[in-house]
């Protein structure tokens, strides 16, 4: 998967439209469509403020470590599960 689709998937399940994300950014609609289509490249603090925006650091870590979401949730809820059986006994 591309940066573009990643960064898409992250507005929409935001519930913001293009022009809402490139209000919220500082942005154009036009700069927003061309990130999202790879037509533009997105800088470190370009990803991150849009990963802060549309709170969804999970979906850019899962990309950055070449996973999906779903397969870090688990991950995270196994090792905090450990965590909360481990503080039960001690």
């Amino acid at each position: 998967m591309e940066i573009g689709a990643v960064l898409k998937k992250m507005r929409m399940r935001a519930g913001y439209n293009q022009e809402q994300l490139a209000h919220e950014l500082n942005m154009t609609q036009s700069t927003i469509s061309k990130l999202e289509r790879n037509r533009k490249v997105a800088d470190f603090q370009t990803v991150m403020r849009w990963a802060d925006t549309t709170c969804a650091k999970d979906i850019i870590i899962a990309f950055m470590l070449n996973t999906d979401v779903a397969t870090v949730a688990h991950g995270l809820l196994q090792i905090l599960g450990g965590l909360s059986l481990w503080t039960l006994y001690f």
